[in-house]
């Protein structure tokens, strides 16, 4: 049975390294600059501590297969604008194309909502087939962010 769960980082990380490093870590390394660095999860440990941190997940009965890792704080140039975040989101392949995404992110903006978010925005890797979804539920595009390596 599928479920959506709000979760604490200390208990979330020991289900999240398999995926990490099972599919998710590979789909980041598609971004050339993500090949050579390590995955730091004490920073995400101190952003949760300082409750800026919101973990939502979904579960095949107990097995983790999807999760979205939000920063939600006060926007950095508008201080009355609480704003959210993902650096981190994630659904095993084995649940796409199921709308378990597609819960799993409207769950994640209930949780939001009820901590006072106005305005979640999400980054979607181009190379990534999830912009559907996103237009499906009602984002629009509103940037593109480019990058450039230069360390070399």
């Amino acid at each position: 049975m599928m479920t959506y769960n709000l979760e604490e980082w200390n208990t979330f990380y020991i289900d999240f390294l398999p995926l990490w490093d099972g599919g998710h870590l590979e789909e980041s390394r598609a971004m050339e600059y993500a090949e050579k660095h390590v995955f730091d999860a004490s920073r995400y440990c101190l952003l949760d501590q300082a409750g800026i941190l919101v973990i939502t997940t979904a579960r095949d009965d107990a097995k983790l297969c999807g999760y979205f890792v939000t920063l939600c704080d006060v926007h950095l140039n508008l201080a009355d604008l609480k704003t959210a975040s993902p650096p981190l989101y994630y659904l095993h392949p084995d649940y796409r194309g199921k709308g378990i995404g597609g819960e799993l992110i409207r769950f994640t903006e209930n949780v939001l909502r009820k901590r006072g978010v106005e305005l979640f925005s999400v980054g979607v890797k181009t190379y990534l087939p999830y912009a559907p979804v996103f237009d499906h539920l009602g984002y629009r595009e509103v940037e593109s962010v480019y990058i450039k390596r230069l360390d070399f």
